[in-house]
């Protein structure tokens, strides 16, 4: 039995507020966006006097917390503990991945996980359950619920569509 993880969050839906704020030096003087690291904190009272909304939750054993896409969030431990994360997202965050992408190639960040090789694993995955249900008749709950993704307006085929744009054009116009 350990101590608390203490969580700090702030909702995606103001994320806009940190971006600026990252944008700007400690006396208000523009400081180039592409030169930041990648990590970046700021006091909650900070945030707080600039409008946004930070919340808190202590985290205990066998309890879970879940942050979705854009919420920036930071935890400390309360005292001695052992605790592990894990990062998990649906198929419809593959758009989110996307504009995460895009994000970070503006700031000149490194990406820690590969969107493509995630998107083209979704992709290969869908279309072997097309297989096994169309040639091979397995109508498992899988293979169908991989069935529901796959379609010319799938979430699957609109990330592979902006992916490749995206791309083509990073190749043939930058």
């Amino acid at each position: 039995m350990g101590f608390g993880f203490s969580w700090l969050v702030m909702f995606a839906r103001v994320a806009f507020l940190l971006v600026h704020m990252k944008c700007m030096g400690p006396w208000g003087a523009f400081i180039r966006c592409q030169h930041l690291v990648q990590v970046t904190q700021f006091s909650p009272s900070l945030l707080k006097s600039e409008g946004v909304p930070v919340y808190r939750c202590v985290q205990h054993e066998g309890e879970f917390v879940l942050t979705f896409p854009r919420a920036y969030h930071a935890g400390f431990n309360c005292g001695f503990n052992c605790a592990e994360a894990v990062n998990v997202a649906p198929i419809d965050w593959l758009p989110i991945g996307q504009d995460a992408v895009e994000l970070y190639r503006e700031q000149a960040r490194k990406i820690t996980i590969s969107h493509d090789k995630l998107l083209l694993g979704a992709a290969k995955e869908a279309i072997r359950a097309q297989w096994d249900i169309l040639f091979l008749k397995r109508n498992t709950a899988d293979n169908l619920r991989w069935k529901s993704m796959c379609g010319p307006d799938s979430i699957i085929c609109k990330s592979l569509k902006v992916n490749w744009l995206f791309n083509y054009l990073q190749v043939f116009f930058i």
